[in-house]
């Protein structure tokens, strides 16, 4: 057997300098052609004064291209030509020294200077990196591959290369092993490598990260003193709002609330503890800030309690806290009647677009599972999802998970188009969250290395963004930006307020607000006020009645008083409570009016008899489940109550007491007894029928 002699160590090949290092290599042959040049104008006897302004006026074009370095050498360059030109660099021995002296140095700094040049720089590292990209794609599993570009990163770098030539799709490069390759031999953990698909076919990208980019926080521009990245406040709602940044390259993390496709439904994903909370901030922080946004923030989970002294006073209706489900309802009314209005109007675009005097409705939902588990609430975010798009309105839901029961129902999730994923402990709840558009996303389970705030955020058609969001949780810091915001926020049009009705005003001054707003102001002893049309009492020394013995009216218009002289006139607070003041007067005058109109008297043979109808009509058209059947039969046959059905059934007594109705209306089951001794029992069955 004969030994097989390895190949000879070639040694690097040498590729092509680019453009930029060839202009920097001609750098100093130029000078020496300059030297020569003015020896020959200064014998020659052309006019150094003609050099001079000649080139002062390319230098003043390159400076109005943006070249200032560029044009800064032109011009010494010029004027020692225009000098050299004149005296001449050999023709006075006592000049010689001086001009060729300050041909020297001018020629080294001006060496040095393109050869540190950014551009020259860029393509000397990028030219090296393609060297060694000759060396490193075999050992990475990319044989036959084409490096296109190279760049560095604050963290590391990154490569785009070219896949067609190896044999393989760049869909199966990304799922192979060339991710762990690229790891081990850069001797990092394997979460510092990302491997994806570019958008052009036939192309990966790969990011290398030799830094840890969770290692600290990014502080939100609002807050830090010299903030890399500026917010403009006030902006634009139709613009993509800023929520975080991109460690790696410093890009900005937007979420899209509206394009000129309309406004946008976000789904936002995470764990507890994932940093949904502090991505709703920063979406809520741009919201406030925009001039042609309104913000509507409702959790009805038991957190949504902390979150009515944060954001609350910044929006323009909110409902937060277990207690507040039926507010929360009326407020998603409300949305859905602004969406009804504006269906009814004529613009000139085929959607809605955001202004000042018509603003954008931001809906943003935090816990929105605690919300979607009441049924009434389902089918206004469904009609929310459905047509809210094209007449402005904006709805984010933040879950834990991305199920079409936590999302609402199938229609609400089929209609997202944003995507935000953050920390999840499996793969598997990209794909519940955003489909088939979880398949190119990265592993967010492992993609932050456990840090809370790392999000990817995808759009239909678009590109995915990663990044991580700005750091904005504590109350003090969200305090002092509501204190800013909370004055200055839009309002909707005067006809559609009118077409929203006395609902919608009342909402307007129970909310959190003008509670907030009153805070501000020194408390007013609580003394109730006499109705308008009580007679005229002469005046007593006793004290004035407590707070419970006036009406809810009373009560608003108390407040509203205590308080309407210490607000300026053109306060948006003094505006709504002077509104509402003539809405509650108009509001006594109709409770007066019905106050005076007597009852119809109906018999109570025929009350009774029209709720009995009603149930009949309910039982018929109730489904019965066939193990609830077989229950109530078993219990029926014993008798039983409404309660002990809805126990043992454990559903609802208005469930349970349509199940006894239907099998009434089936002949199966009546009701014995009156009052508090009635029983639900079985119908006796005649013989040979069904219950024989």
């Amino acid at each position: 057997m004969t030994d097989v002699q390895e190949a000879p160590v070639q040694a690097p090949p040498v590729l092509r300098r680019k453009p930029a290092e060839r202009a920097a290599r001609a750098v100093l042959p130029a000078c020496a052609g300059a030297w020569t040049a003015a020896e020959i104008m200064h014998a020659t006897g052309i006019p150094w004064l003609d050099i001079g302004l000649g080139t002062a006026a390319i230098a003043g074009v390159a400076y109005g291209k943006g070249a200032r370095g560029g044009a800064a050498w032109l011009a010494t360059a010029g004027a020692w030509t225009a000098v050299a030109a004149k005296l001449g660099p050999l023709a006075d021995p006592g000049l010689y020294y001086p001009v060729t002296g300050a041909w020297a140095v001018l020629s080294f700094c001006g060496w040095r200077w393109a050869r540190s040049h950014p551009l020259v720089v860029a393509a000397r590292e990028k030219r090296q990196a393609s060297m060694d990209w000759l060396g490193k794609r075999d050992r990475w599993g990319l044989s036959r591959t084409h490096l296109l570009d190279w760049e560095p990163t604050r963290l590391g770098e990154k490569y785009t290369v070219d896949v067609r030539g190896s044999g393989r799709r760049a869909s199966q490069i990304v799922h192979s092993d060339v991710t762990e390759r690229i790891a081990e031999h850069e001797m990092l953990p394997l979460t510092r490598v990302q491997l994806r698909r570019h958008r052009l076919a036939g192309r990966v990208e790969i990011s290398i990260r030799h830094a840890d980019p969770w290692a600290k926080p990014i502080l939100h521009p609002v807050l830090a003193e010299a903030p890399e990245i500026e917010l403009p406040v006030p902006c634009s709602a139709k613009a993509p709002v800023e929520v975080g940044q991109d460690p790696e390259t410093g890009r900005r993390l937007t979420l899209p609330l509206w394009d000129e496709r309309g406004g946008k439904n976000i789904s936002v994903v995470s764990i507890k503890g994932g940093g949904k909370t502090v991505l709703l901030n920063n979406a809520s922080e741009r919201a406030t800030a925009a001039r042609d946004a309104l913000m509507i923030r409702i959790n009805l989970s038991i957190k949504g309690l902390a979150e009515a002294r944060r954001w609350g006073p910044a929006c323009h209706l909110t409902a937060f806290g277990t207690a507040q489900r039926t507010r929360g309802l009326r407020v998603l009314r409300v949305v859905n009647k602004i969406i009804e209005w504006r269906s009814q109007q004529v613009y000139d675009t085929d959607v809605f677009v955001p202004s000042p005097e018509d603003p954008l409705i931001v809906v943003i939902m935090d816990e929105a599972d605690s919300a979607t588990q009441i049924q009434a609430i389902r089918q206004e975010i469904e009609e929310i999802a459905r047509r809210g798009r094209e007449y402005g309105v904006t709805l984010i839901r933040a879950s834990q998970r991305g199920t079409a029961e936590s999302a609402g129902g199938g229609n609400v999730r089929a209609n997202d188009d944003v995507f935000c994923i953050g920390m999840v402990n499996r793969a598997m709840e990209a794909m519940h969250a955003a489909g088939d558009l979880g398949l190119s996303m990265p592993d967010m389970a492992t993609y932050g290395e456990g840090h809370a705030g790392v999000w990817v955020i995808a759009e239909l058609g678009g590109d995915q963004h990663i990044g991580r969001t700005f750091q904005l949780k504590d109350p003090a810091d969200i305090a002092r930006i509501v204190a800013e915001r909370a004055h200055v926020q839009p309002d909707l049009k005067p006809e559609l307020k009118a077409f929203l009705g006395d609902s919608y005003e009342n909402l307007l001054g129970t909310d959190e607000y003008a509670r907030w707003a009153r805070d501000q102001q020194e408390p007013a002893p609580a003394v109730a006020h006499p109705r308008p049309d009580a007679p005229a009492q002469p005046p007593a020394d006793t004290a004035a009645a407590p707070v419970g013995t006036a009406t809810a009216l009373d009560v608003y218009d108390r407040d509203m008083e205590d308080h309407l002289d210490s607000l300026a006139a053109d306060d948006p607070l003094r505006r709504r409570w002077l509104e509402q003041g003539r809405r509650n007067d108009e509001t006594r005058r109709i409770l007066a009016a019905s106050a005076a109109e007597p009852m119809p008297d109906i018999p109570h043979d025929q009350l009774v008899a029209h709720a009995a109808e009603r149930w009949r009509q309910l039982g018929e058209k109730t489904v019965i489940p066939d193990e609830a059947r077989e229950a109530l039969l078993r219990l029926l046959a014993a008798g039983t109550t409404i309660s002990e059905v809805a126990r043992t059934l454990e559903v609802s007594k208005w469930t349970a007491r349509t199940y006894l109705e239907r099998l009434r209306t089936e002949g199966l089951a009546l009701l014995a007894g009156k009052g508090r001794g009635a029983r639900w029992v079985a119908a006796p069955q005649e013989a040979g029928g069904d219950g024989s």
